[in-house]
C-alpha cells in the first residue's frame, strides 16, 4: 500500500521574513511537482496557527504528515499543539528561523529544499525523544536560572541580531548573578546543589547553535542535566565562549548528569526551547515522551 500524499503545511511568515516566504513558495512548488497535495496554514500568531491546525486535523484524513516551514518556535508550538490534542502525526521540518537548533539535531539544517522534500516523501519518519513538563513540551532544552533569565531577555531584543541577542542578554544579566539552591530528584536519587543555572537537555544545541550539551542525542531514552556552580562575573565571562564548541562541559565548575526523570525544586524561572515555561518558583517533574519526526 502506498503512503499518503497529503500534507498540512504550517508556515510562519515572520521567521526569516521575505526569505521565509521564498522558501515557503519553493516548498509548495516542490510538493506540487511531486504530485503531493497540501493545505497551507499560515498565520502571524501562534494562537491563530493553533486554532487552524486543530480544525484542519479534525477535518483531514489519511495525512502523510505536518510540514513546518519555520524556526524552533514554530516547530515547538506545532509539536505541542498536536501532542496535547492526542495526535501522533509525523512532523517534517524545513528550517527557516533565527535559531534552527532542532533542525540541526535532526540533521536537516543547511540542506536544499528539493533534497529535503525528496527525503520527506520517500523516507519514513522515526521516533525521537522530547522533554515533557506538565502540559508542556521541549524539543531541545528546558533552561532554568541564569539560562532562562538570559533567554527571557534575549527575546525582547530585535530578531535581526540573531545569535548575538543571547550574548547581549548575558552581559546585561551579569549585573546580578544570584546563587540558586536546587533540590533535584534524578531517577529517585536526590542532589542538593547551589548553582547559577540548571539546563535539562535532550538536544545538543540551543540559542542558535551553542553546544550546551554536546553529548546529547534524542533517541537514547535519556536526557542530560547540566549544572553550573556559583561563579564570579569575570570567571563566567571566561567560561562562556567554551559553550560555542562544547568545551565548557569539561570545566570543573560544570557538572553533567544523565536521567530519565528529574524533579526540580528551586526558586527560579524556566524556559522551554526559548519559550516561556514557568515564572517560578519551580516544583516540577520533567520526563520523556516520543514523537515522530523525519531525521537524516
Amino acid at each position: 500500500m502506498s503512503s499518503p500524499s497529503h500534507w498540512l503545511v504550517v508556515a510562519n511568515p515572520l521567521a526569516g521574513k521575505d526569505k521565509n516566504r521564498k522558501i515557503r513558495d519553493q516548498v509548495l512548488q516542490a510538493l506540487a511537482e511531486k504530485e503531493q497535495s497540501f493545505n497551507l496554514i499560515e498565520r502571524e500568531s501562534f494562537f491563530e496557527v493553533e486554532d487552524q491546525l486543530l480544525a484542519s486535523l479534525q477535518r483531514e484524513q489519511d495525512l502523510r504528515g505536518i510540514l513546518v516551514v519555520g524556526g524552533d518556535g514554530t516547530i515547538h508550538h506545532v509539536a505541542q499543539t498536536t501532542w496535547r490534542a492526542g495526535y501522533d502525526l509525523p512532523i517534517a521540518v524545513v528550517p527557516q528561523g533565527t535559531g534552527n537548533d532542532f533542525a540541526r539535531q535532526l540533521g536537516l539544517y543547511g540542506k536544499r529544499v528539493a533534497d529535503l522534500l525528496e527525503f520527506f516523501i520517500s523516507d519514513d519518519p522515526v521516533k525521537v525523544d522530547v522533554l515533557t513538563m506538565d502540559e508542556h513540551l521541549a524539543l531541545q532544552v528546558i533552561s532554568t536560572g541564569l539560562d532562562a533569565s538570559v533567554s527571557h531577555q534575549s527575546r525582547k531584543m530585535p530578531s535581526f541580531l540573531g545569535q548575538s541577542r543571547y550574548v547581549l542578554a548575558l552581559l546585561k544579566q551579569l549585573r546580578s548573578l544570584p546563587v540558586i539552591r536546587y533540590d533535584l530528584m534524578i531517577d529517585g536519587q536526590r542532589h542538593q546543589k547551589e548553582a547559577i543555572l540548571v539546563a535539562v537537555a535532550n538536544g545538543r544545541n540551543y540559542g542558535g547553535g551553542m553546544l550546551i550539551s554536546p553529548h546529547s542525542i534524542n533517541d537514547d531514552g535519556l536526557f542530560e542535566i547540566i549544572l553550573v556552580a556559583p561563579v564570579g562575573r569575570l570567571r563566567l565571562l571566561l567560561l562562556f565562549p567554551r559553550i560555542f564548541t562544547g568545551r565548557h562541559i569539561d570545566h570543573p565548575l560544570v557538572t553533567a548528569l544523565k536521567g530519565t526523570s528529574v524533579k526540580i525544586e528551586a526558586d527560579t524561572i524556566a524556559e522551554a526551547d526559548g519559550e516561556p515555561l514557568s515564572s517560578g518558583p519551580l516544583d516540577h517533574l520533567i520526563t520523556l515522551t516520543r514523537l515522530q519526526f523525519w531525521r537524516m
